[in-house]
């Protein structure tokens, strides 16, 4: 399960084997309650998609270390084991100084999206 937060919206996603199962965004105005929606919405997910999630990573602008604290402990309590930021650097190599690679490492949850061109695409685009 891949859970984004950026600005005012929260959107889960379901992967398996490559294959993008089930996609939703939430508007959430209190970031306190977003233990609670994702409680509610693997709630969702375990009763129309899928039995078991077996990992959960985070991303966004708006993650901050106590959201960060708040989603890995709900997955904890949800059963979901491994849970962690999304980290898109993890399988590259760098020349970088310890200065940037140091920033890189604070930071990385920002940039997930810019490898979502490399998914499948879940919504159809409108043509205008």
């Amino acid at each position: 399960m891949i859970i984004g937060y950026q600005g005012q919206f929260l959107d889960f996603t379901i992967h398996k084997n490559g294959k993008t199962l089930y996609y939703n965004i939430n508007s959430i105005s209190d970031p306190n309650k977003i233990g609670e929606a994702t409680e509610n919405e693997y709630t969702k997910i375990q009763d129309t998609v899928i039995d078991n999630v077996d990992a959960c990573y985070f991303y966004g602008s708006s993650l901050t270390r106590n959201i960060s604290l708040n989603l890995w402990e709900t997955a904890m309590v949800i059963g979901i084991m491994e849970a962690k930021r999304l980290n898109p650097f993890r399988m590259m190599s760098t020349n970088l100084d310890k200065r940037h690679t140091e920033y890189c490492s604070r930071t990385f949850h920002i940039y997930p999206p810019c490898i979502g061109s490399g998914l499948k695409r879940w919504h159809q685009l409108i043509d205008v």
